[in-house]
């Protein structure tokens, strides 16, 4: 896998509606990226019927990462990745801590991500 530069992450990630799932659960999820980098998260088990939304705020570091606040204005500590190109799509790689996120499915072109709320596929 390839890993995305500051650069290729500005380019690539804003405006942007992201799906896939938790390496080794059935925890599914979606992000969308407006193109100044608010979000909108989702994730649920496979069984749920309401899963969580949260409206959040990508930010891209000099060090080549995607840090995410939830909620953007009162969350101290951002949760950051390393992201690498996987085939389409791209595997978000949790700094200081095990967790990998597993994107199958790329909208791209998005100006403005849905407000937050269920799940949608």
């Amino acid at each position: 896998m390839q890993m995305l530069t500051s650069d290729d992450l500005e380019a690539e990630l804003p405006g942007t509606h992201l799906f896939g799932h938790l390496m080794g659960s059935n925890i599914s999820f979606d992000e969308c990226i407006e193109p100044d980098g608010e979000t909108v998260y989702r994730f649920a088990p496979e069984s749920a019927e309401i899963g969580y939304s949260n409206p959040g705020q990508m930010v891209i570091t000099p060090l080549a990462q995607a840090c995410f606040s939830y909620p953007p204005d009162n969350d101290p500590n951002p949760s950051c990745f390393r992201v690498f190109r996987y085939g389409d799509g791209y595997v978000f790689d949790a700094v200081g801590a095990t967790s990998r996120f597993v994107v199958t499915k790329v909208l791209r072109g998005i100006d403005i991500c849905p407000d937050p709320g269920a799940l949608i596929s």
